[in-house]
């Protein structure tokens, strides 16, 4: 909770931060009686979604992930990506994931690719 909250006081959230986190960590599928656990009780794929809750809560247009998988299990990267994909289809957000990984590519809606900081496909 104090991690996501933390985003919001230094972003300057106007409105409730306490209910906004809240509301952020729900979203990604923190539930309720972990919200005071400290960062270290958690799972990678926990961390990673709290990560995606902080980055969220103030709302931004445009959401830049770089290799958002890359420490995770399968089943938690695909539960990261799809947050994302939520993120991007439910709530209209422009969502750039830099990856490595080709499963979490082939969810995009659009790919780019690049070799040696060449861009060669589109």
């Amino acid at each position: 909770m104090e991690n996501v909250e933390l985003s919001l006081e230094l972003a300057k959230y106007k409105g409730d931060k306490r209910k906004r986190a809240e509301e952020m960590l729900t979203l990604v599928g923190i539930k309720r009686e972990q919200f005071k656990k400290r960062s270290t009780q958690f799972s990678g794929g926990e961390q990673q979604r709290i990560a995606v809750a902080r980055a969220i809560a103030i709302d931004p247009e445009i959401i830049l992930a770089d290799e958002p998988t890359g420490n995770l299990d399968n089943e938690n990267s695909m539960n990261v990506v799809e947050i994302l994909v939520d993120l991007a289809h439910k709530y209209g957000k422009c969502v750039i994931i830099i990856t490595h990984a080709t499963e979490v590519a082939e969810r995009a809606d659009v790919v780019f690719k690049m070799d040696d900081g060449i861009l060669i496909t589109q």
